[in-house]
């Protein structure tokens, strides 16, 4: 199983979106992609009703996606949307589904472990032309459902993100042999 992430975040609902670089500075991502998702979100309401377009984050480190889904979390907090945030090998509730289907934004998290009643109900939403934003270690290329393959190709964005710019911790000196002269 997936283990449960962000869920403990809470950010004030009253920030406004000038402090969203500071309040994904403490999440550590590539200050390229914590651009990118703060412009997204910055630019929800146009994504949202114009094209339904969403994102596909993917990148081998799990840790990583999981920090983009806080970034994210607090970036659409402080702007004041609405998201509805649940694990892709979840079996959706009755509940789940009116959320999911009514939320502004919908995030899944880890979605190529999505079960068949998760791709039936994302379909759902891509029928809807609402965004849904997902992260995967996969490529969206290899989802198994033909249709949500073809959504996550068309309707999101998708951002590789890298690993964490993470400086070394200092080696201790360590002397090097000299070749005898």
């Amino acid at each position: 199983g997936l283990p449960d992430v962000g869920d403990d975040v809470v950010v004030g609902r009253d920030r406004t979106l000038a402090h969203i670089p500071s309040m994904t500075a403490a999440v550590d991502l590539p200050v390229n992609v914590l651009q990118t998702l703060s412009t997204y979100v910055d630019r929800f309401a146009d994504e949202s009703v114009h094209a339904g377009r969403g994102l596909y984050l993917r990148s081998d480190d799990t840790a990583s996606l999981a920090r983009a889904v806080i970034a994210l979390d607090r970036a659409f907090m402080a702007a004041g949307v609405q998201t509805y945030k649940v694990r892709g090998d979840h079996v959706p509730t009755a509940a789940d589904r009116r959320g999911a289907l009514a939320a502004p934004a919908l995030i899944v998290e880890r979605v190529e472990f999505a079960k068949p009643s998760m791709v039936d109900l994302l379909n759902e939403r891509a029928n809807l032309v609402r965004p849904i934003i997902v992260t995967s270690a996969t490529p969206p290329e290899t989802t198994p459902d033909a249709y949500l393959q073809r959504v996550f190709l068309s309707l999101t964005r998708r951002i590789e993100i890298g690993t964490p710019s993470v400086s070394p911790p200092n080696a201790p000196s360590v002397p090097t042999p000299h070749a005898a002269t």
